[in-house]
């Protein structure tokens, strides 16, 4: 991840960044979170959790304090924080599936239904979302504040937080669908605009992949990086949901 992500941001904001200083991971400071107390969200599921409870207790072991759990007030909000600032975005999301030209999602919906539509479900849910009523922008720029003030004064400069990537392992294909709201789980860091690396965590007891997000401050990517890293090491990184067959076609 390291030299893709010097590539992606360039030379003098890599060297801002300070990717190349070396990292004591047994000297940061660690906290955790199980949930982000938004009710439209699943729960987390016992593997996640026990994949959570693994790396507490590395990261105990390996720096001698105690990892911190804790609630940020204000992720219970994280699908009306994501919501409000997706229609902050420059693009046109309608327009720009429709090359120019404005779809109607109650049509797309029942094209869907029989065959006929030319787009994604996820993409028809989009279209959907955009002509319910809109979340209250004041609101939710004053939750965006505090919450990143929290973060930030939380986790300083050397600080990281372990956070469930999702409330499960790898979802049945189109489960997604059915329980929308649980990939609140990391859009709530692309809100505040936070350096997060996902950090494979081996397979569950169905064989599925599990996995977990390593948080940081503002500008502090290179802790994520290094923190991901030493999990790598303990945990054994990737591991493919599949036996090999050698050489078969």
């Amino acid at each position: 991840l390291k030299p893709i992500f010097e590539v992606l941001v360039g030379p003098k904001t890599a060297h801002t960044l300070k990717l190349d200083e070396k990292v004591d991971v047994k000297k940061l400071r660690y906290f955790y979170c199980l949930d982000n107390g938004d009710m439209k969200c699943s729960g987390i599921c016992s593997e996640v959790k026990k994949t959570v409870d693994k790396v507490v207790k590395h990261f105990y072991d390996i720096s001698g304090r105690e990892v911190e759990f804790v609630k940020l007030k204000g992720a219970e909000a994280s699908s009306k924080l994501w919501r409000y600032w997706m229609t902050q975005e420059p693009a046109n999301f309608n327009y720009m599936l429709g090359n120019s030209k404005e779809i109607n999602p109650l049509i797309e919906t029942a094209k869907k239904i029989f065959g006929r539509s030319e787009f994604t479900l996820a993409s028809i849910y989009s279209l959907i979302d955009s002509i319910l009523p809109e979340e209250k922008a004041e609101k939710m720029r004053k939750i965006t504040k505090e919450l990143d003030e929290e973060v930030q004064e939380l986790l300083g400069d050397d600080g990281v937080l372990f956070y469930p990537s999702t409330t499960y392992s790898a979802p049945f294909h189109y489960a997604a669908f059915i329980q929308v709201y649980n990939f609140h789980y990391w859009s709530l860091f692309n809100v505040l605009h936070l350096p997060a690396t996902q950090v494979p965590m081996g397979l569950n007891s169905q064989g599925l992949p599990l996995g977990i997000q390593v948080i940081a401050a503002k500008n502090q990517d290179r802790l994520t990086l290094a923190v991901a890293e030493e999990m790598e090491r303990e945990f054994g990184g990737w591991i493919p949901p599949f036996q090999s067959h050698g050489d078969q076609n």
